[in-house]
């Protein structure tokens, strides 16, 4: 009998349903993530764009100027 089988053997039910219930959490939990983020890059991509931060930033304000003067 090894080690962990003898740990194993001395935990009560509820010790063994509540370490089996974080491990499925855990595991569940990583398959979720991995899931959502590659849903995520499938659905939308990444970014990409060759204009600079400058660049992207002034296009944002002068488009919040130029809705704000039509009103």
């Amino acid at each position: 009998m090894n080690e962990s089988t003898k740990i194993l053997e001395n935990l009560t039910m509820n010790q063994l349903e509540l370490i089996i219930e974080r491990i499925v959490q855990k595991t569940l939990q990583k398959e979720n993530n991995n899931y959502d983020n590659q849903n995520l890059l499938d659905t939308f991509g990444k970014w990409e764009d060759t204009k600079t931060e400058e660049e992207i930033i002034g296009e944002i304000y002068s488009s919040k100027n130029n809705s704000l003067e039509s009103i």
